[in-house]
């Protein structure tokens, strides 16, 4: 017994427990199909979308979607790339693991990190730390402008700019 595959098109979507692709595999002949991704990709596929879907069993008509048929972002042999589409299919942002490397985000949005933890840098992460620290000391040392007599910044202020330079030392923890 072979395994047939048919290419489906996304009507539609059910998205509870699981993903369940609601797929047109001939003009007015619609299925239903749960949509298995690689562990930790929960992507929802868009209108539109091609998808292969196998037949898993014979009798009861019950289908499996097993991929989806996506255009090259430009990735070379070796590189991942990722990337979020918003529900149009326009890709809105992207994350690439290049061969060289690097890695480059882009986003139409803003880049926002939630972290439990600790974050840590390398490499010019102790240039960044001195960096802020070296400007609260200067912000510390200003003076009022103007004629005499001139003010220090007040003592509430430097305490702190003083616990601010705190939260430098720990953000950068292991370049400090």
């Amino acid at each position: 017994m072979g395994i047939g595959a048919i290419i489906g098109r996304v009507l539609d979507h059910e998205i509870k427990k699981r993903i369940i692709a609601v797929l047109e595999t001939r003009a007015k002949y619609n299925v239903k199909a749960p949509l298995y991704n690689p562990p930790g990709d929960a992507s929802v596929p868009c209108k539109e979308d091609r998808i292969l879907i196998v037949k898993i069993d014979g009798t009861t008509g019950n289908y499996a979607a097993l991929g989806m048929l996506v255009e090259s972002q430009g990735a070379k042999p070796g590189e991942k790339i990722f990337y979020g589409r918003n529900a149009d299919g326009k890709i809105v942002s992207k994350i690439s693991m290049l061969d060289s490397g690097d890695i480059k985000t882009e986003a139409d949005g803003n880049d926002t990190q939630k972290i439990k933890g600790k974050f840590y840098t390398g490499n010019n992460a102790q240039n960044a730390a001195k960096l802020w620290i070296g400007l609260i000391d200067e912000i510390i040392k200003l003076e009022t402008f103007g004629p005499p007599p001139r003010h220090k910044v007040m003592p509430t202020t430097v305490q702190k700019l003083e616990a601010y330079k705190e939260q430098v030392k720990a953000l950068y923890l292991e370049s400090v």
